[in-house]
């Protein structure tokens, strides 16, 4: 419906990521400057969706799912 409206939608398990990121870094005891970096590849991640959901022309939840698919079924074959 978001995009039907021509409304640009960032899934929230993607923006969600930041926090999770932060947290697991923040246990992991690396500094400001490495988790920011983690946290930066964000807005890869999200311009990849963008791009692609235009691209197909379909939701970003579609394509941020097939993503995340393949890259779990990626860290399991390995």
């Amino acid at each position: 419906a978001l995009k039907e409206r021509g409304i640009l939608y960032a899934p929230d398990y993607v923006i969600n990521s930041g926090g999770i990121i932060h947290a697991a870094s923040i246990y992991d005891k690396l500094d400001d400057t490495q988790i920011v970096k983690k946290i930066e590849h964000l807005y890869e991640a999200l311009f990849n969706i963008f791009t692609r959901a235009k691209a197909d022309d379909l939701p970003t939840h579609v394509i941020a799912d097939r993503l995340a698919l393949a890259r779990l079924e990626g860290e399991t074959n390995t």
